[in-house]
């Protein structure tokens, strides 16, 4: 699924590195320990939808990133 399409274009990795590091990396393992819950929890296919495309998102920009946590 071509996602980029429905959201603002961040393509460059200067773009993905600012989003990544907006967060820290305890933020991060909370954002996605939240979301496992949630995927526990959801009723509708929807759901299941906009999950699976958020996963995609948050996929794409670690993927295009690069971590700079200490000890890395």
């Amino acid at each position: 699924m071509d996602y980029n399409k429905h959201m603002n274009k961040t393509t460059s990795t200067t773009e993905y590195q600012t989003v990544r590091n907006f967060l820290t990396s305890a933020q991060w393992d909370l954002l996605d320990a939240a979301l496992s819950e949630y995927q526990d929890h959801f009723d509708t296919d929807e759901d299941a939808s906009i999950l699976d495309t958020l996963g995609e998102r948050l996929q794409d920009l670690f993927d295009n990133s690069v971590d700079q946590t200490e000890g890395n």
